[in-house]
C-alpha cells in the first residue's frame, strides 16, 4: 500500500499523535490525475544555494531591495549600504550608524528610503535640481547650509549655496541667526532638497548666513512602505507614523523624499504602539502589539491619510519584521491580549490563520520570538513565506499555494542543524537572490543546484505518519521508497547516491540504527530503493535522511504488510 509517506511537517504536542516531519524538502500536489493514485503529493528538494558574490563588510546582509526600473538593488550589509547591478557588480553608496539588526526600505521612483530604527536615510537614484545622482543622507540631523533670503512677491527667496548636509524639504522650518522664527520653505524654485533657490514665508533680507532645516516630527523610524507617492514611516515605541510630502509629477517638490513637521498622526483606535505597517491596494495597515487598523489616503493636510473606520481588529504583531507580502496581501506572527504565536495572514480587512497546532506549539516553545523576521519569494508556481526565528535558531516555511508547512536547515560541520543561511531576498536580475545571515554573501537559489551556502552539503528528512491498525502486531515485509532513480552525478560524493532509513517501534520516542540504501546511479533508472524483513510491530514510524548532493525526489512509497495479531 502507498501509505501517505510524503507530506508536511506536523509534529504535535505528544508525538505518539503526530510526528511528521519535513526538513529542507516541499510539497507538490499532482494536478493530474495518474490511474494507479499513487505520487498524488511528492516531495521535491528545497533549491540550492550558489554563490554570486561577498561583500567587503563580510557581515550580516540586512536587507534588500529592487529600485524601480529593475536595474539596481540596494543591499545594506554590515553598516554599508550598496548598489548592485544586474551583473552583479557592487558599489558603497553610503554608511548607516548601525551595523547589525534588520533594515525596512522603499522607493518612490527617484529617492529611496532606508529605516534601521535608529535613523531614516534618502539615496537619489533618479534626478532631482541641485543634488547629484547618488547622494545618500542621513534624516537624523538637520540640513545645514549657506543661506540668503531676499524679498519677493508673497514673501522671501532663499537662495542656498553649498555645502548642502542633509535634505531641505517642503514645508520645513528655516533656523539661523538672522532668521525671523517660523520661516518655512513654501516652494521648491531651482531647488529639490539641495542647492538652489526656494520660496519662503517670509520676506525679511538675511544672510548669506549658516542656516538650517529639520525633516520631520521625528528622525527614528523601524518601518517604511510607500503609498501614491507618499513614504509612510513608523515611530519606533509609540504609536506615531508619518507621511513624507508628496511625490506626485507636477507638485512642487516632485519625488523628494522630505517630510514637514506637521505630517505625523496616531494610530488611534487603540492605544497600543505601533509594531508594523504594510501597503495593500493603496491602503496602509498599521499593526500594533495588541490590535491593528487600516488608513487611507484621502489627500488631507497637513498628513494626507484618515483611518477607515469599521477596519479595526484585535489581533497585533509580535514580531515587526515577520511581516511580509504573501499573495495578495501580507503575512505576519501575531500576538494579542490573549496570546501569541499564530502566524496570521491578511484577508481583506481581517486576517486568516495560516499556521497549525504543530507549528503554534513548536513557536511557542521559543524563548525569544520577537527578532522573528521574513520574507518571501515565488518559484515554480509556488509563494514561500520563509518565517527566520534568529534566537531561536529554527526557519519555518509557509507553501501559499499547497496550504503546508515544512522546515528549512543548514547543517555545520559538527551535523547540528541551525537557521538557513538566507536572511533576506529579492527578485532581481532574473534570480531568486538571498542574504547571508553572517558573512556578506548573496546566493542565488537554484532549483538544480543541490549544495548549501558555499558548496556545504544539505541536509534532508522526512518522518512519516504512524502506521498502525488497531494497535495490532502487523508483519512489515517490505518498505520501498520511490525516489528518482538514476540521479547520482558523474564523480564525487552523489555518485553513489544513498539514503538513510531508520524506524521507531515506540510511537517515535526512539530510533534504530539507520540502514543505508542506494537510490541509483547516474542512468540507473530502474534502481528500487528497498528494504525486507522489518519485523512485527503495533506502531511504526519510518523516516529518511538524504545529504548527498543529488535531485532526491521522493514520488511515493509502497509498504507490503503481513497478517496481524493482537
Amino acid at each position: 500500500m502507498d501509505f501517505g509517506f510524503t507530506g508536511p511537517s506536523y509534529t504535535a504536542r505528544s508525538v505518539y499523535a503526530a510526528s511528521d516531519e519535513a526538513i529542507n524538502w516541499f510539497c507538490e500536489r499532482l494536478e493530474v490525475e495518474r490511474p494507479d493514485g499513487r505520487g498524488r503529493m511528492t516531495l521535491y528538494p528545497t533549491p540550492g544555494k550558489q554563490t554570486i558574490l561577498q561583500f567587503p563588510d563580510q557581515a550580516e546582509v540586512r536587507g534588500l531591495r529592487v529600485l524601480s526600473g529593475s536595474t539596481v538593488m540596494l543591499a545594506v550589509c554590515g553598516a554599508s549600504v550598496y548598489t548592485v547591478s544586474t551583473g552583479f557588480i557592487i558599489n558603497k553608496v553610503g554608511t548607516l550608524s548601525t551595523s547589525t539588526g534588520p533594515v525596512a526600505m522603499a522607493d518612490n521612483g527617484t529617492w529611496a528610503m532606508i529605516v534601521d530604527g535608529v535613523s531614516r536615510y534618502v539615496y537619489l537614484f533618479g534626478v532631482a535640481a541641485g543634488i547629484t545622482t547618488g547622494y545618500f543622507t542621513s534624516l537624523a540631523s538637520p540640513a545645514t547650509f549657506t543661506g540668503q533670503i531676499v524679498p519677493a512677491t508673497g514673501g522671501g527667496t532663499l537662495t542656498v549655496t553649498g555645502p548642502v548636509t542633509g535634505l531641505i524639504g517642503l514645508y520645513q522650518v528655516v533656523s539661523g541667526a538672522g532668521v525671523p522664527a517660523g520661516t518655512t520653505i513654501t516652494a521648491f524654485l531651482t531647488g529639490a532638497g539641495g542647492v538652489g533657490t526656494y520660496s519662503v514665508s517670509n520676506s525679511a533680507t538675511v544672510g548669506p548666513e549658516a542656516m538650517t532645516t529639520a525633516d520631520g516630527a521625528f528622525v527614528t523610524s523601524n518601518f517604511v512602505d510607500e503609498a501614491d507617492t507618499f513614504f509612510v514611516y513608523t515611530n519606533p515605541t509609540s504609536n506615531e507614523w508619518g507621511a513624507s510630502n508628496s511625490g506626485s509629477p507636477g507638485t512642487p517638490n516632485y519625488g523628494s523624499p522630505s517630510s514637514q513637521p506637521l505630517s505625523f498622526s496616531f494610530k488611534d483606535g487603540a492605544p497600543d504602539f505601533i509594531v508594523a505597517l504594510k501597503i495593500v491596494n493603496r491602503e496602509v495597515c498599521l499593526l500594533g502589539e495588541r490590535t491593528y487598523e487600516w488608513w487611507v489616503d484621502q489627500g488631507t493636510f497637513p498628513f494626507p491619510f484618515v483611518r477607515l473606520p469599521g477596519t479595526s481588529g484585535q489581533h497585533g504583531c509580535a514580531a515587526a519584521y515577520s511581516v511580509s507580502r504573501l499573495g495578495e496581501s501580507f503575512a505576519w506572527l501575531g500576538k494579542d491580549d490573549r496570546g501569541q504565536s499564530v502566524v496570521w495572514q491578511m484577508a481583506g480587512y481581517i486576517p486568516e490563520r495560516i499556521s497549525t497546532f504543530a507549528v503554534e506549539e513548536a513557536i511557542t516553545s521559543y524563548s525569544i520570538i520577537s527578532d522573528a523576521r521574513a520574507y518571501t519569494y515565488a518559484t515554480d508556481g509556488h509563494e514561500f513565506y520563509v518565517l527566520n526565528f534568529p534566537s531561536a535558531d529554527v526557519t519555518w516555511v509557509y507553501d501559499y499555494v499547497m496550504k503546508l508547512w515544512h522546515k528549512r536547515a543548514w547543517r555545520d560541520t559538527n551535523n547540528v542543524l541551525h537557521r538557513d543561511r538566507g536572511n533576506c531576498c529579492a527578485n532581481f536580475s532574473n534570480q531568486i537572490v538571498v542574504g547571508d545571515w553572517q558573512n556578506g554573501y548573496l546566493y542565488s537559489l537554484q532549483d538544480n543546484v543541490y549544495t548549501d551556502a558555499l558548496g556545504a552539503p544539505i541536509y534532508r528528512l522526512r518522518r512519516a505518519t504512524h502506521i498502525t491498525k488497531e494497535l495490532k502486531r502487523l508483519f512489515h515485509k517490505s518498505l520501498q521508497l520511490q525516489f528518482q532513480p538514476g540521479v547520482g552525478i558523474p564523480v564525487g560524493q552523489g555518485s553513489t547516491p544513498q539514503c538513510l532509513i531508520s524506524w521507531s517501534d515506540d510511537g517515535g520516542s526512539t530510533y534504530v540504527n539507520p540502514r543505508p540504501v542506494a537510490i541509483g546511479q547516474q542512468g540507473q533508472y530502474k534502481n528500487r530503493a528497498i528494504l525486507r524483513r522489518l519485523g512485527m510491530v503495533r506502531d511504526r514510524v519510518y523516516q529518511v535522511e538524504i545529504t548527498d548532493p543529488v535531485n532526491a525526489v521522493i514520488v511515493s512509497c509502497e509498504l507490503e504488510l503481513e497478517g496481524e495479531s493482537s
